[in-house]
């Protein structure tokens, strides 16, 4: 039995760094919406693991199906095969439209996809508590992408709420520079740029921002160039960066605003949150 999920694109539309843990890991405050646009995964009995990663390319690395893989999608895969008692012989696919190191968290979001068709398949032995204990592991972004809907997340990522945000326009622009997450949080703190007061975040969206962003453009300054070419566009409310970066976005008034804000950019795709 074949079975399919779609992997859609995280969007941050705000995001805080409110302090760090002695671990290091850092908590943060963020709203995070998904997209109608992203990855797909498929899985399916086999008589051995293989893995298969077609569309954008990716490094080789990633195509590991070891445990020591740097591949979310085989670390979920092992933790889940270990928490349940299942065999590992799959055949996955995973096709690839979002690009690795933009912030949009497709590694992420490929490892949820798949942790939901390995429980389908499974029949289910695991609940979603289960699944976003086990995701955890693998990031902050795992638990609110297992539950794959509009989330403010805090803490370390194991703090979720989930809200109801309205579907919108939205148009996403990446440069040829991709960033590291732990790149960018490890400048954040050689840096010492000083955590958000969380009395000071604000509630609404247009006004809030990405306490990344500064980092990020140090490290790859062509975001600036992109987020200001964004609100310069017809109809755009505001623009920003996603996660660490490096891609940025911009919500639109309409969605025809943002399908012609596409043809400005060398890489871009226009679609709505869901």
């Amino acid at each position: 039995m074949l079975i399919s999920r779609a992997a859609p694109a995280k969007i941050n539309l705000n995001l805080c760094v409110t302090g760090r843990r002695n671990d290091g890991y850092h908590y943060l405050d963020s709203l995070m919406v998904f997209t109608k646009w992203g990855d797909a995964v498929s899985v399916q009995k086999s008589d051995a693991l293989t893995l298969s990663m077609t569309g954008l390319p990716v490094d080789a690395d990633l195509l590991s199906t070891m445990r020591d893989s740097p591949n979310l999608v085989i670390k979920a895969l092992y933790a889940m095969a270990d928490a349940t008692g299942h065999d590992t012989n799959l055949s996955i696919v995973v096709r690839k439209n979002i690009p690795s190191g933009g912030g949009l968290g497709g590694g992420s979001s490929n490892a949820a996809a798949t942790m939901h068709a390995l429980n389908e398949l499974w029949r289910h032995p695991l609940s979603m508590d289960e699944l976003c204990a086990i995701g955890l592991k693998f990031g902050a972004e795992m638990p609110v992408c297992i539950r794959g809907q509009s989330t403010h997340v805090q803490g370390v990522g194991d703090v979720l709420t989930s809200k109801n945000v309205p579907s919108m326009p939205i148009l996403i622009v990446w440069p040829d520079t991709p960033l590291l997450t732990v790149d960018v949080f490890q400048k954040f703190k050689r840096d010492g740029v000083a955590f958000d007061d969380v009395s000071l975040i604000s509630k609404g969206v247009k006004n809030g921002k990405n306490s990344l962003t500064d980092t990020a453009i140090s490290l790859c300054p062509d975001i600036q160039k992109i987020l200001s070419n964004i609100e310069n566009l017809d109809g755009c409310e505001f623009a920003r960066m996603s996660g660490t970066g490096s891609a940025c976005f911009g919500v639109f008034k309409t969605d025809t605003q943002a399908q012609q804000g596409v043809r400005h950019f060398k890489n871009a795709v226009s679609t709505r949150t869901i």
